[in-house]
């Protein structure tokens, strides 16, 4: 059970990063939002080094608020580069959780976040025609999305 766990977070880890390089690769609007990175790398790091300890093994790090936030105001490449830097530098420097755990956390919350917008894009085209203004009409599609968002980060997780 503990190589199939092992062999499991690394797989996470690396699908995160792949997925970042294409996401990047395929969507260049993020070379335009050098200073939504900035803003939202600082609130990730940050976020990530002042979490709120729950248990011994277990912290709430209110990690939403900028995946969510961020995926809709500077787009979903650009939020979940942040993500991945933030969450790299504030696990493996800050935090001195290691490389490894850097990564496989990085890669974690990557994948959350790209699936999770693939959820909110569905939902805006299936439940508003296709306009994708932040409405009232909107606000399934952006419940949609923060949910999935939840689910896929924590069955992630476990």
């Amino acid at each position: 059970m503990r190589t199939f766990l092992g062999l499991y977070a690394r797989a996470v880890g690396s699908f995160g990063l792949v997925l970042l390089v294409v996401t990047l690769a395929n969507d260049p609007r993020w070379l335009d939002q050098t200073l939504g990175i900035a803003a939202l790398f600082a609130t990730v790091v940050a976020l990530r080094v002042q979490q709120i300890p729950l248990t011994k093994y277990g912290a709430l790090n209110l990690l939403a608020i900028p995946a969510l936030a961020g995926a809709l105001l500077v787009g979903a490449p650009a939020s979940a580069l942040a993500m991945w830097l933030g969450l790299a530098i504030g696990d493996g420097v800050f935090l001195r959780k290691g490389v490894q755990a850097a990564w496989i956390n990085a890669g974690r919350e990557v994948i959350a976040l790209l699936a999770s917008f693939g959820v909110y894009a569905w939902a805006v085209v299936a439940l508003n025609e296709g306009q994708p203004a932040l409405t009232t009409d909107t606000l399934a599609a952006l419940s949609l999305f923060m949910l999935a968002y939840f689910i896929t980060s924590r069955l992630l997780l476990y």
